[in-house]
């Protein structure tokens, strides 16, 4: 019930909830909304330095602003301790699309090795941001965001530095779960090999008094 209240409270517009009983879960939780809260504030930034621009570059920041509204859902996705790795990249790559400009022609696909989660409307495109995921100071995958049809040019290409910024953020975050997700299999796995070391180990003890009688 606490959980949906703060839930509700960030849904409001109120950046200052915080997590502090989930574990990585709550960092994540964390993480996503002090980047909600520090995305709004550019976006009004931004939007007050640039009211005489012309119409085309209004019309791209109210756009780019109300994408803050749909990454709630992003910032959402880590509260659920039951969700898998996959699981997680997979949602990821479905509301990824709907913090860009133009959500109705973006798409986004997230790689980790071998794997690759898509969004549904997944296509090849001309105009792509991508975004190196690295665990442990190597490579381990990577993010794309693109568009599936021409749009004016920005800082990038179509796309605006912000949206570079965003899914750097992103990217890094992916990273350090993924790292930390890893790190926790590792200790799982030598706490197993241990026990069961110990439990053979005990099959074999002997004891011998100080008269060497078994």
């Amino acid at each position: 019930r606490h959980l949906t209240w703060k839930t509700q409270q960030v849904a409001k517009g109120d950046f200052s909830q915080r997590l502090d009983f989930m574990g990585e879960f709550s960092e994540s939780f964390n993480w996503m909304v002090e980047q909600l809260a520090a995305h709004r504030d550019e976006m009004l930034r931004k939007n007050e330095a640039l009211i005489a621009e012309d119409v085309a570059r209004k019309e791209a920041l109210g756009a780019l602003r109300e994408s803050e509204n749909r990454y709630r859902t992003l910032s959402g996705l880590a509260e659920n301790p039951a969700m898998t790795l996959d699981e997680l990249y997979q949602e990821m790559a479905n509301v990824l699309p709907q913090s860009w400009q133009y959500p109705e022609v973006t798409c986004a696909r997230i790689v980790i090795g071998a794997r690759e989660f898509r969004s549904s409307n997944f296509a090849e495109s001309r105009w792509q941001l991508t975004e190196t995921i690295r665990v442990e100071d190597a490579v381990a995958g990577r993010i794309d965001v693109g568009y599936l049809e021409e749009k004016p040019e920005w800082d990038e290409g179509p796309f605006m530095k912000e949206e570079r910024q965003l899914i750097k953020a992103i990217a890094e975050r992916i990273g350090h779960i993924t790292e930390r997700n890893r790190a926790a299999k590792q200790v799982q796995e030598k706490e197993r090999y241990y026990r069961s070391l110990m439990y053979s180990m005990h099959e074999d003890i002997v004891v011998i008094d100080p008269d060497y009688v078994i």
